[in-house]
């Protein structure tokens, strides 16, 4: 039983980081969490048997976690009868689920961790998994580093930023589990020497990766990671804890190695630090205030476990964003401040536990141990700068390696029975997890039909009003022009989900059914979800709005500052347009804006933008790239109607016009591979 409970767990370390990275990423997510919760129902299973080391007391910071997933669990009843309906309902199950899951894992592997074998078998998952995205990076990484286009930031199996995340919290794993190799004394020399030497590339390949994500914010993450390292080794160190000469040597030989490899691969995180342009401090700034907001108008429950990328557009001081890039104000936000209360109690009593452990003589892992703490101080400083743990990978890497850390500092104490949780206890922890098991299992099938099968993954996840609209509008709708299925289906949707996108959606459909005046309540129902969403306003005619947004936070401040926004383009078009015939020097200045946002778009490469493709799904859009190089023409003609004496504007046509030339060549060539 402790075998397939540690083979559970080793499968969230070694396959999150390679299917799971991505945020909202549902397949794998969801059966990895039914993987944890199928693992307490196992637990529980030994527990009957007599197995002491799934009835150890709870300690502290798991009450603590239990008392969390409490008040996230209340959350959701408030939102129902906030709302008085039941949208957003299954989404808040699937949060809650997941929070359930990230519990399940840091239980699980405190108990786990009882066993040295299991122990350090679920690193080595971990350090697997890490290697090989670091490998993945390196080879996505190599061909702009041989061409020396080392701005180039690596996505690997996720994004920039939660790469760099995940790649914090290893590094330090990494690097205890290199120093602990000497200390293998049954191993043949040979044998540890290759363990040092494989872990010692492993540790590069992190490093590497790393740095070329970009990140700014993961170096000074790292930098605490390693300084807490550094102090647990010290106060282990001064709590008998002896370090072999040969481990002192590889010790020095990282620090020097981490020197060489920073003179080399440094350049894509030192260029973005001497970018003062670039605005992805800005766009934090006003998503926290955003942030802020939305907690002061829920402060104790929250809107409900789940629901901040659909409720945070209501109180959005900028542009769309999916997270609130701060974990901790994306919890208060969703469950309320008592529940970020709970999880700052939650890391303090893990902190403390893991400082008795550093001191403890009779430790044999203490090593170990100041690798852990090391990487759970430099997860929990990076979760101020972005919500690593709504991202699965992360949150499950995180919580694992915690449960991993608090076996090591507290082993299985010889208790009497009264001191071990009851059977009762253990038998509803195991009826919940079975249950919430089974339905994230639905929820993986119902991902795994996606678009081929709508009605499927309805059937296996009806409380899910993406399916719905999605049915709605591009099976019934775009597919077969179905317009009362498509209304129907877009209706159950909203019931469940009540979005923008999902109004949007409705309000094209009952356009294109000659309903105008509903299509237009669709619309504004949407905009009261989101009041600063482009397309809404540009569905209602509001170019003005449009056009007077760009020059605040929403159009200033983006989570994506290198993708130009080409709704604004597009607005200022049609205000010049508006214009001209009243005030043309306004429109001189409308246009001019719309050039600027047209130019800005080919030059950064337009629909083949690598950071523009994450957005739209993936791959280059031609129609785009025509519909854009069609309205540049029409900005550039109306403009020179305007100013028929500035000679300037045939040239700058001219060789714009070839760039979106070049553009629209590489794009139809891209879109027919």
């Amino acid at each position: 039983m402790n075998l397939a409970i540690t083979l559970l767990l080793a499968a969230a370390l070694l396959l999150s980081p390679i299917f799971a990275a991505i945020p909202d990423e549902p397949v794998w997510s969801a059966w990895l969490s039914a993987g944890a919760l199928l693992g307490v129902v196992l637990a529980v299973w030994a527990a009957r048997r007599g197995d002491r080391a799934y009835r150890v007391p709870l300690s502290g910071a798991e009450k603590a976690f239990l008392v969390l997933l409490g008040l996230a669990f209340l959350s959701i009843p408030a939102r129902l009868l906030a709302q008085h309906g039941t949208g957003y309902f299954g989404q808040m199950l699937r949060g809650w689920a997941t929070l359930a899951a990230d519990f399940a894992l840091f239980a699980l592997a405190r108990r786990a961790a009882a066993d040295k074998r299991y122990l350090y078998g679920l690193l080595l998952a971990a350090v697997i998994g890490s290697a090989y995205v670091s490998q993945t990076g390196i080879v996505e990484y190599l061909p702009f580093f041989l061409t020396h286009q080392t701005s180039h930031r690596v996505f690997s199996t996720s994004t920039p930023d939660f790469l760099a995340g995940y790649l914090v919290l290893l590094l330090p794993v990494t690097l205890a589990l290199l120093l602990q190799m000497p200390s293998f004394r049954s191993w043949t020399p040979l044998v540890r020497r290759a363990g040092v030497l494989i872990l010692g590339i492993v540790l590069i390949f992190q490093l590497v990766t790393l740095l070329t994500t970009g990140s700014r914010f993961a170096l000074v993450s790292l930098l605490v990671g390693f300084l807490v390292f550094g102090g647990s080794l010290i106060l282990a160190v001064r709590s008998g804890l002896i370090l072999s000469k040969a481990s002192r040597v590889l010790l020095g030989a990282m620090v020097v190695g981490v020197v060489l490899v920073g003179a080399v691969f440094a350049k894509p995180v030192i260029g973005r630090l001497q970018n003062v342009n670039d605005n992805s401090a800005a766009f934090r700034k006003w998503t926290w205030k955003g942030s802020v907001r939305m907690a002061a108008a829920n402060p104790v429950l929250g809107t409900g476990v789940g629901t901040w990328p659909d409720l945070y557009p209501r109180y959005a001081l900028t542009g769309f964003t999916r997270l609130a890039h701060n974990s901790y104000l994306q919890l208060a936000d969703e469950c309320g401040t008592p529940a970020l209360l709970t999880l700052l109690a939650t890391l303090g009593l893990l902190g403390v536990s893991l400082r008795r452990g550093l001191s403890n003589t009779k430790s044999e892992s203490r090593l170990l141990l100041c690798g852990l703490t090391g990487a759970l101080a430099a997860g929990a400083v990076q979760n101020v700068i972005d919500s690593d743990w709504y991202v699965f990978f992360l949150g499950a890497t995180f919580w694992t390696l915690a449960g991993l850390a608090t076996g090591v500092a507290l082993p299985p104490p010889e208790e009497s029975k009264s001191g071990q949780v009851s059977l009762p206890t253990a038998y509803a922890l195991g009826a919940v997890a079975a249950v919430l098991g089974i339905y994230t299992a639905c929820l993986g099938i119902a991902a795994g039909c996606g678009a081929q099968d709508y009605g499927s993954a309805r059937s296996f996840d009806p409380l899910n009003g993406k399916y719905a609209a999605e049915q709605g509008y591009k099976e019934f709708f775009i597919r077969q022009g179905n317009l009362p299925e498509a209304e129907t289906a877009l209706r159950t949707g909203i019931a469940l989900q009540p979005t923008s996108l999902n109004y949007k959606r409705l309000g094209t459909v009952l356009a294109q059914g000659g309903r105008e005046r509903e299509a237009q309540d669709a619309y504004r129902s949407g905009l009261a979800a989101d009041p600063n969403n482009l397309d809404l306003l540009l569905a209602l005619g509001d170019i003005r709005r449009v056009s007077e947004l760009e020059k605040t936070p929403v159009g200033t401040a983006r989570a994506l500052g290198e993708v130009t926004e080409t709704k604004f383009a597009v607005a200022d078009a049609k205000m010049g347009e508006e214009v001209a015939k009243t005030s043309p020097a306004e429109a001189i200045s409308y246009y001019d804006r719309a050039a600027a946002g047209l130019e800005a778009y080919v030059n950064e490469g337009g629909s083949l933008n690598v950071e523009r493709q994450a957005i739209s799904g993936g791959h280059p859009n031609p129609n785009l790239d025509t519909e854009m190089r069609s309205l540049y023409a029409q900005v550039l003609n109306s403009w020179r109607t305007l100013a028929p004496n500035d000679t300037s504007l045939s040239e700058r046509k001219r060789q714009t016009l070839r760039n979106f030339d070049s553009l629209l060549e590489k794009s139809g060539k891209s879109g027919n591979i």
